[in-house]
């Protein structure tokens, strides 16, 4: 279930009901979209020059014929608590039952229903993201991770039947390796792991963030397709 909440400057906000809790996104969907990209926000990569980060690759996404849902993983009460316990910034389980929900809906709402699916999220959301692709491969036809703590779900990495590109800084040790050992555990064919030259974090400026959005729109331009 969801409704209209408003709209914003990036997109019309909604309300969705995903795992009995009710969570808001920002969707837009431009002319002759042929895919629809999940961000996902979790409480590791919430705050404001990240999510404007977000935003701006919402935006190449949109400019580039890709529908886009910018959503908050989890509740304002549950960030308050998170606060105070911990408990949700790093669990990917309740992340990726989440996801799995909103692209539920997505697939089966009248205005998205013929819209393949990416996802893209970095930090935990990330690892939540490919959790969700291997628990449901139906719902998914891409993903995207920049930056994604890959360790924290390695189990599942060759389940994963959705074309992936991983994304690290090269000047990342630690994350080089943590992906490329992700990337060596992905079993498709179709995989790809990227590395945006001279920085050590991949949101550090705008030369590296616009790196980032456009590896990720190539990818996603590429495998996303409409469903008839």
């Amino acid at each position: 279930m969801t409704e209209n909440a408003g709209t914003t400057t990036h997109g019309r906000l909604i309300r969705i009901e995903a795992e009995a809790v009710e969570l808001y996104g920002i969707l837009n969907i431009p002319d002759n979209a042929h895919g629809l990209v999940i961000l996902i926000q979790g409480l590791d990569n919430i705050s404001g020059n990240l999510r404007q980060s977000f935003i701006a690759i919402s935006q190449l996404f949109n400019q580039n014929a890709l529908a886009t849902l910018l959503v908050d993983l989890f509740t304002t009460n549950e960030r308050k608590l998170d606060e105070e316990s911990g408990f949700f910034r790093a669990n990917t389980d309740i992340m990726q039952q989440r996801l799995i929900g909103m692209a539920d809906w997505l697939l089966q709402n009248e205005e998205t229903q013929n819209l393949s699916i990416g996802y893209f999220g970095t930090g935990a959301s990330g690892a939540a993201a490919l959790v969700a692709a291997a628990e449901r491969p139906d719902n998914v036809r891409a993903v995207v991770v920049a930056g994604g703590s890959i360790d924290m779900v390695q189990q599942y990495l060759s389940g994963i039947m959705a074309p992936t590109r991983l994304i690290a800084a090269e000047k990342d040790e630690a994350g080089v390796k943590m992906n490329q050992a992700g990337f060596d555990s992905l079993t498709m064919k179709e995989k790809s792991f990227e590395q945006v030259k001279d920085t050590s974090s991949l949101f550090e400026n705008n030369d590296t963030l616009q790196e980032v959005a456009r590896l990720a729109q190539g990818w996603f331009t590429h495998w996303l397709v409409r469903i008839i």
